[in-house]
């Protein structure tokens, strides 16, 4: 709104709202006056989350958090933390005001300013806030602890060295015992954080076994995130997947859907490739998703859609009897509606097909175009899936026809072609409303369905030729290219059936679609049939009407090529991926410290590495624990006893700094020309061959034994030829990348490997050179 207007935010009113607020913070009246005062400071928060810039006011606010009243202080500090960064350097005068409240007999108040402290987002500051960050780790009060562990991941991403340089690590570590749960928690996110980079915190048995001890004292987000984090552990047995999965089995009665969903993924994973077992927890995680279904909110119940439906692609009869649940309410949103309407497609048998069938027929009459025509197209899947059902399918799609609703129409018809594939017999219902149905419909794709049927079964339809002659009238005035081509093949296939009545309209479609089309596909095709009739009647017959030419195909036979990307979705199950319906390399770019490494689950590092430390004790209590027959344990040490700080980076260092190549690595040709270009150069070198490779797949196969994979090749048959490699550290993910230069005539070999990880490309290289020498490159004997 411009200033003439008067509108709220000219420029005009601004510049007096502002100098009002702050005449009135500098009134002595209005500080005396407790209640007076904090309304003004309200009022500069309201304005500043208008969108107002109330910057000036940076000095008179910082006086203002000089009070007891809790709420001003707040109220405050959430004016500092916007203004911080954009003001650095009065920033700096907040400093001695947060430091001394971090001093303050409240816990709160000490929280308070430890969290604002931590949130102002100036390196420069850094050196101020560490100390009392560091006195948070061991404040007394658990609040202060809370804050002062997720102060230590903003610093972490502010300046990275600072964890290292004050020993953030083993704090952290230490606090993954701490008493109070929420603090446990945030610890344990604290350094999954920080060690990002690094493939996040290693769960092993101990671990694993302890956070399940504590896990009903932990929060709701709290179960949640352990239970992410338990994805990362294997278990040894059998017996132990039994006693997890009973000791979570609880978790799936929550009224928490986060902890619900977090389960069901944890029992998923668990029980991946039991397949005995996996049949079992698919039933057992039916009725909390049924429960899930049925919320207000739609969001959720979305979401819960989507993962229903992923779960449909593993075990499609797991919903058979609860069809009636994804019947659509009134009140649904359309995106839920629709997704309804998918799940019934799937879920639909020769049981419960009637009744499927009609509340999909309900949503043909439905406002929105898109989800009738959705609802359509979903009876003739249903039709095409299900053979001894088809009869009822269709006759609920030839009912629509009778309501000469031209969107409807065009839809169901272009529904029935596609039927009359694998339906022939169907024609004979169909056929008499063809006439009507050519005046109703307008829509390109309906109008290319009705010329198919007219062509494909013209000799059944006593007026056929006289039904495409309006449409060959008009031909220079048609703009779909699909009905001009339907038009030419069902026009030549009418010629041979009732040549007498065809000839010459099929003459006059030839020279028009030759002569003056302009669209080449249509013109390629009329040119096609013309030549074609020019070498003999019989022959151009067989040509355009021989029993090879009508494609007998599922149009909606979409399960072969998505099988993979659904077993895909499973590794990110309860996340947006599912939503999305696409894995997550898709539509998010991560950048470290926010990368996490591959997969966990591949990584089943074995107790053996883990330091003896009476190790027998801990874990035979661990194990008594859970097996116990009542199911309820006790809160214990989270790491146990045995588990010290040293002993945690040992654990970390033993498997991130030894070359352990992953037996199938991954990478796209995207991410590895982007690598490519932003890494460094590491290490070159050069060796005579013993032979030159005859193809890329003959020096792919034998490095492949080494886990190192080919991403791609020159054309054989060069002078120069060209090898891509590349290979990733199994716990990290961290790429090695690999050019290798065959020169044909002097046989020698150019190698340059570049490395994410500068600890390990040295070792990786060797690690190469020795793979190739096993067959390809000439030793120093």
């Amino acid at each position: 709104m411009s200033s003439s207007s008067g509108g709220f935010f000219s420029e005009s009113n601004k510049k007096g709202e502002v100098s009002e607020l702050q005449k009135n913070l500098q009134s002595p009246e209005v500080q005396r006056d407790a209640r007076q005062y904090r309304k003004v400071v309200r009022k500069v928060i309201a304005y500043m989350t208008l969108g107002m810039d109330v910057s000036p006011l940076f000095m008179d606010m910082i006086k203002a958090a000089a009070t007891h009243d809790l709420v001003q202080k707040k109220l405050v500090y959430l004016y500092i933390c916007s203004y911080a960064s954009s003001n650095p350097e009065l920033a700096l005068l907040t400093i001695n005001t947060l430091r001394k409240d971090c001093l303050d007999s409240s816990a709160m108040v000490r929280g308070l300013a430890l969290r604002s402290m931590c949130s102002l987002r100036l390196p420069d500051l850094v050196e101020y806030i560490v100390e009392p960050l560091l006195a948070g780790l061991q404040d007394l009060s658990s609040y202060v602890r809370r804050s002062a562990v997720m102060g230590c991941v903003k610093l972490y991403h502010l300046i990275p060295d600072f964890v290292e340089d004050n020993g953030i690590i083993e704090k952290l570590v230490r606090l993954l015992s701490d008493p109070d749960p929420q603090v446990t928690c945030n610890s344990l996110v604290a350094l999954d954080e920080i060690l990002a980079a690094e493939g996040g915190v290693v769960v092993r048995k101990k671990v694993a076994h302890s956070l399940l001890k504590r896990l009903r004292s932990f929060s709701g987000w709290g179960q949640s995130q352990v239970m992410e984090m338990l994805l990362r552990y294997q278990p040894q047995d059998t017996e132990e997947v039994f006693d997890i999965l009973n000791l979570l089995d609880d978790r799936l009665k929550q009224p928490n859907s986060a902890v619900v969903m977090a389960c069901i993924q944890l029992f998923i994973h668990l029980t991946r490739g039991m397949k005995d077992i996996a049949d079992d927890v698919y039933k057992r995680i039916k009725g909390p998703l049924m429960t899930i279904l049925s919320s207000s909110n739609s969001e959720l119940v979305y979401v819960c859609l989507c993962h229903i439906e992923l779960l449909l692609s593993k075990m499609p009869k797991l919903f058979d009897c609860e069809y009636r649940s994804f019947f659509s309410r009134h009140t649904d949103p359309l995106f839920i509606k629709s997704k309804k309407l998918t799940i019934l497609t799937t879920i639909a048998s020769d049981t419960n097909c009637e009744e499927i069938v009609t509340e999909l027929s309900a949503h043909v009459h439905d406002v929105d175009v898109k989800m009738s025509k959705e609802a359509v197209k979903a009876i003739g899947e249903i039709a095409m899936h299900l053979p001894h059902s088809s009869e009822y399918c269709i006759d609920a799609l030839l009912s629509f026809l009778s309501w000469e609703i031209e969107y409807i129409s065009s839809q169901t018809l272009v529904v029935i072609r596609d039927l009359l594939l694998k339906y022939e017999k169907s024609a004979i219902a169909v056929l008499p409303q063809i006439g009507e149905c050519l005046e109703i419909v307008q829509d390109p794709k309906g109008l290319a369905a009705i010329i198919w049927i007219i062509g494909e079964y013209g000799q059944s339809i006593v007026d056929s030729p006289y039904l495409l002659e309006p449409l060959i009238d008009r031909i220079a005035s048609e703009q779909s290219a699909e009905v001009k081509l339907q038009l030419l093949t069902a026009t030549m296939k009418l010629f041979f059936k009732k040549p007498p009545e065809c000839q010459h309209m099929l003459g006059r479609l030839l020279k028009f679609c030759v002569d003056e089309e302009m669209h080449m596909d249509v013109h390629d095709r009329a040119l096609f049939y013309y030549r074609l009739l020019k070498t003999g009647a019989k022959e151009a017959e067989r040509v355009v009407c021989g029993s090879n030419t009508k494609p007998v195909a599922n149009p909606w036979n979409l399960n072969a090529s998505s099988s993979n990307s659904k077993e895909s979705l499973f590794e990110e199950f309860n996340t947006l991926s599912v939503v999305y319906g696409q894995s997550s390399v898709h539509f998010i770019t991560q950048t470290v410290p926010y990368i996490k490494g591959r997969p966990y689950t591949e990584h089943a590092a074995s107790d053996d590495e883990i330091p003896p430390c009476e190790e027998e004790e801990v874990l035979q209590a661990d194990e008594e624990a859970l097996a116990s027959s009542d199911r309820h344990v006790a809160v214990g040490n989270l790491l146990g006893e045995d588990i010290s700080v040293e002993q945690f980076h040992d654990d970390k260092n033993q498997e991130d700094h030894v070359l352990q190549l992953a037996e199938e690595p991954s990478l796209t040709p995207a991410q590895f020309e982007q690598r490519w270009k932003s890494l460094p150069q590491c290490i070159r070198w050069e060796e005579m061959l013993l032979k030159v490779p005859s193809s890329a797949d003959e020096l792919q196969e034998s490095l492949r034994r080494y886990h190192i994979a080919l991403m791609a090749s020159s054309p054989p048959g060069q002078s120069i030829q060209k090898y891509f490699f590349y290979a990733q550290q199994q716990v990290s993910g961290q790429c090695f990348l690999i050019e290798a230069v065959v020169d044909v005539n002097a046989q020698l070999l150019s190698v340059v490997t570049k490395s994410e990880d500068s600890t390990l490309e040295q070792e990786f290289s060797e690690h190469l050179r020795n793979c190739l020498e096993q067959e390809w490159i000439q030793t120093a004997d």
